[in-house]
C-alpha cells in the first residue's frame, strides 16, 4: 500500500502543471516592439519548462510601472480570483512593477495566500524553487533600484517639459491653423482662414454649434483634415469629416492666434502616474509674439465677452 501511495504521489506531482498567464507592460517612453520582444522571452522560457503551460498572455501599454492602477493588471488578478490561473511570468521586474512597497506586498503576501507561483525569467526568480525567499531579498534589492530609476527619468522629464514650456514651444500637437516647418512654427493658409471665419462668425453672435454647421456649409476642412506638416488629407472614399463644436470651442478659446504661446495650463507626475491636472491660471505661462498672429488682440477679446455674455 505504501509503495502505491508513493507511485500516486509521482504521478499527481508529475501531471500537475502551472496554468500560467505572461504579463508584459510597455512604459510612456518605451517603443512599442518591447512588447514584442517581452513576449517572445516569456516563451522561449515556458518551452523549456515541462510544468509550466500559458493560458493567457495580459499586457499593458503606455502605462508606468509606478503603481498599479492597470487596466491589463487588473484584468490579471481578476483572473487569478476566479482561478482561471495559478502562476504570473514576467520578463523581468521592472515590467511587473517599480514601487518596492506594492512589489513586495504581492510577493509576500497576496500570490502565497492565493496560490500563485510567480517566475521573473531574467532575474531567475521562480517562487516554487528551494531556497526561493532569499532570491526574494535579492529581487527585492533590485526593485529598490527600479523605483530610484522611475522617479530619476521623470525628474529629467519633467525639467526637460517645463524648459520647452518656458521657451513657449508646443508641448503636444500643433494648434489648427499652424504646422511646423524647418524654420520654426508657420501658418497653413488655407487652415488659418478658417480660424479667422470662426471669429467672424463669433462675433456676429452665432453659437459654436452653428458656426459648425456654417462651416460645413461653407466647406472649410476640419482639424483632422490636416496632417502635422499642414498638408490637406484626402478623405477616404464614403469618409464623411464634419466641424464638431467642441472643435470651434478649442480654437474659441485658444489665444495662440494672436501670437502668443500659453503654456503649463496642466501637469503631471510621470514618476507616480497620475492623471494630467488643471494648472490654477495665474500660474500659466505666457511667451509674447512667439507665433504668426491669425486674429488681433481686440478681436480676440471681443469674441470673449461676447461668448461671456451668452
Amino acid at each position: 500500500m505504501a509503495r502505491r501511495a508513493n507511485r500516486q504521489d509521482r504521478i499527481d506531482k508529475k501531471e500537475k502543471v502551472s496554468r500560467a498567464a505572461s504579463y508584459v507592460r510597455l512604459s510612456r517612453i518605451e517603443k512599442g516592439n518591447e512588447i514584442i520582444h517581452q513576449k517572445a522571452i516569456i516563451r522561449e522560457y515556458v518551452k523549456a519548462q515541462k510544468d509550466i503551460q500559458i493560458v493567457l498572455e495580459i499586457e499593458d501599454c503606455n502605462q508606468s510601472g509606478t503603481n498599479f492602477s492597470r487596466k491589463g493588471f487588473d484584468a490579471l488578478i481578476k483572473a487569478i480570483e476566479k482561478q482561471e490561473v495559478d502562476c504570473v511570468i514576467v520578463k523581468d521586474l521592472s515590467r511587473f512593477g517599480r514601487n518596492l512597497q506594492e512589489v513586495s506586498e504581492y510577493l509576500e503576501q497576496v500570490f502565497p495566500r492565493l496560490g500563485v507561483r510567480f517566475i521573473s525569467v531574467l532575474d531567475g526568480y521562480d517562487s516554487k524553487k528551494e531556497g526561493y525567499l532569499e532570491e526574494l531579498l535579492l529581487l527585492q534589492v533590485k526593485c529598490l533600484f527600479h523605483e530610484k530609476y522611475a522617479k530619476d527619468i521623470s525628474r529629467k522629464i519633467h525639467t526637460t517639459l517645463e524648459l520647452m514650456k518656458n521657451r513657449g514651444d508646443f508641448v503636444g500637437s500643433v494648434p489648427y491653423g499652424y504646422c511646423k516647418g524647418k524654420q520654426g512654427t508657420v501658418v497653413v493658409t488655407g487652415a488659418a482662414e478658417g480660424v479667422q471665419r470662426i471669429y467672424q462668425l463669433a462675433l456676429a453672435g452665432m453659437s459654436d454649434k452653428a458656426i459648425a454647421a456654417e462651416l460645413d456649409e461653407l466647406g472649410y476642412a476640419t482639424p483632422l483634415e490636416y496632417q502635422k506638416d499642414g498638408i490637406l488629407q484626402k478623405k477616404k472614399k464614403g469618409e464623411s469629416r464634419r466641424w464638431q463644436p467642441s472643435s470651434v470651442k478649442r480654437i474659441l478659446e485658444n489665444k495662440v492666434y494672436t501670437g502668443k504661446q500659453i503654456c503649463h495650463k496642466s501637469e503631471q507626475c510621470f514618476y507616480k502616474g497620475e492623471k494630467r491636472k488643471k494648472v490654477e491660471q495665474d500660474q500659466w505661462i505666457c511667451v509674447e509674439n512667439k507665433y504668426p498672429a491669425i486674429i488681433t488682440e481686440e478681436i480676440f477679446r471681443r469674441v470673449q465677452r461676447i461668448r461671456h455674455k451668452n
